[in-house]
């Protein structure tokens, strides 16, 4: 449609200067026309939509779980370098499609411990970002002590791009189930017969479900800088500080069986022999208070992105109150 209303225009401005000045258009002026016509990058001009294209990417960092919330990765803060290469179909409508992996070094191996089929929709207005994406990622959650622990994850974003400071809200949420074999130190009760004797290391295997929901409000400033090095490149520096809350929840079954002759000679650890249930509930509370760095360098169709992401943990905890996840991602649009 818009197509025709371009061509009709020019219909009606060529026939507008023959009736003024009683000529034709030359064979010079009639191949600049249709030229004109003929070229996608004069069409564009004119047509706002965005084109579709593939984007294929290879990241590594500390992210176990997401490539996109950030809270969820938080949670689970690991050292250990995870590799991420994804394949990305994004559709000039706003919808994208596409598959991630996440491989780590185990035992010297390269492992596949999670693959994410993603579906989601983006639109960019004048003044308003936003966009939803679902994951589903299929990976080792039957595995005792797996890294695949949410098998479902939807992410929201809503951002007011107007003001130079830009405010924004997150929404996440993720589930699953995985199996964990727990170790403890088990002292048993012979002080009468043995002086001081030895804890002994047992294990303890669960079933567990998890999920985890946070609410994210962002301020933020995109700060791009054009032919920085080349005629054809972009620079994009995008921080961002986060006020984080967030609601968990794991229900957790203990499956461990301990062997008649353990039962005998430590009859406390029937206890732990039986099939026993437990829940530990966080309620809806603030969580941590986060900040990201996220830069974009672009040249022709390659980019480049390392990020930096900062999180301190607010309530009571033994553990690590503080965590960085860092990443670095390289790609290709086409």
């Amino acid at each position: 449609m818009r197509k025709l209303f371009i061509l009709f225009s020019f219909i009606v401005w060529a026939n507008t200067i023959v009736a003024q000045t009683d000529t034709t258009l030359s064979k010079q002026d009639k191949s600049l026309l249709d030229s004109m016509l003929n070229s996608d990058e004069f069409l564009s001009m004119f047509d706002d939509s965005a084109r579709s294209y593939f984007d294929v990417s290879l990241g590594f960092g500390n992210g176990t779980f997401s490539t996109q919330n950030q809270a969820v990765n938080a949670t689970g803060f690991t050292n250990q370098l995870v590799l991420t290469p994804a394949l990305f179909y994004f559709f000039k409508s706003g919808f994208n499609l596409g598959v991630t992996g996440f491989l780590t070094n185990e035992s010297g191996k390269l492992n596949l411990y999670q693959t994410g089929l993603t579906l989601g929709y983006g639109y960019d207005g004048n003044n308003i970002s936003s966009g939803i994406s679902y994951t589903k990622n299929f990976g080792d959650n039957k595995k005792y002590n797996g890294k695949s622990i949410y098998q479902n994850e939807v992410f929201a974003y809503f951002k007011y791009t107007k003001p130079f400071i830009q405010p924004g809200i997150n929404l996440g949420f993720a589930n699953g189930n995985f199996k964990q074999i727990d170790p403890f130190l088990y002292t048993p009760d012979t002080s009468v017969l043995i002086p001081n004797p030895r804890p002994i290391l047992l294990q303890d295997s669960t079933n567990n479900k998890s999920n985890f929901f946070s609410i994210s409000l962002t301020a933020e400033h995109n700060f791009e800088f054009e032919n920085v090095f080349s005629k054809r490149d972009l620079l994009s520096i995008n921080p961002v500080v986060m006020i984080i809350a967030a609601r968990d929840y794991t229900a957790t079954e203990h499956t461990t069986r301990f062997s008649g002759r353990l039962l005998n000679r430590f009859p406390k650890l029937r206890v732990y022999s039986k099939r026993r249930n437990e829940t530990n509930t966080n309620k809806m509370q603030l969580q941590s208070i986060a900040s990201s760095i996220n830069i974009t360098y672009g040249i022709g169709k390659f980019y480049i992105q390392p990020n930096v992401y900062f999180d301190y943990y607010l309530p009571e905890t033994t553990g690590q109150r503080f965590s960085s996840i860092v990443g670095l991602t390289a790609g290709f649009t086409f």
